[in-house]
């Protein structure tokens, strides 16, 4: 029996992942390309949209007015999910808003800060509280206070 040759399991497995490789290739092309554009035009400042359809953004809203009850509800699940963020798919999902509320409602809070866009490492969007939006959070009790003392018992 000579190196070359493998048990048939063996093969069939080496088979199937070349398969899967050679189909996935165009894929991964097209979503890196997609990343790169994304990137570019964050850099170039136009800014990006968040899913297939560009989404209008609230010009006439001020940074000081109150947020809506939409955006609210984004923020509080994003509060209190931690430190992990959350998937437009997953938010959208938790709350069942609708992709166009929940599109709309993470862009006026990036606008206005309290929430930011990552990119993990299998080249999905997450989004997470930033600094700001976790102070926000506390203050409005979205994540809950806890203070060192005696117990009363």
């Amino acid at each position: 029996m000579s190196e070359f040759d493998l048990p048939l399991s063996v093969q069939v497995l080496f088979f199937l992942f070349l398969f899967l490789l050679v189909g996935i290739y165009p894929a991964w092309k097209r979503t890196a390309a997609k990343i790169r554009k994304l990137l570019k035009r964050a850099e170039k400042g136009e800014g990006g949209s968040l899913g297939e359809a560009e989404i209008e953004s609230s010009i006439g809203q001020p940074l000081s007015s109150p947020l809506n009850d939409f955006e609210i509800m984004v923020l509080r699940r994003l509060a209190q999910t931690g430190d992990r963020g959350l998937t437009r798919k997953q938010l959208d999902g938790a709350l069942f808003l609708g992709k166009k509320r929940v599109n709309k409602s993470l862009q006026t809070l990036i606008q206005r800060g309290l929430v930011y866009l990552a990119i993990s490492p299998l080249l999905r969007f997450h989004v997470f509280l930033s600094a700001p939006g976790r102070a926000y959070a506390i203050e409005q009790e979205f994540i809950p206070r806890i203070r060192e003392g005696k117990v009363p018992f």
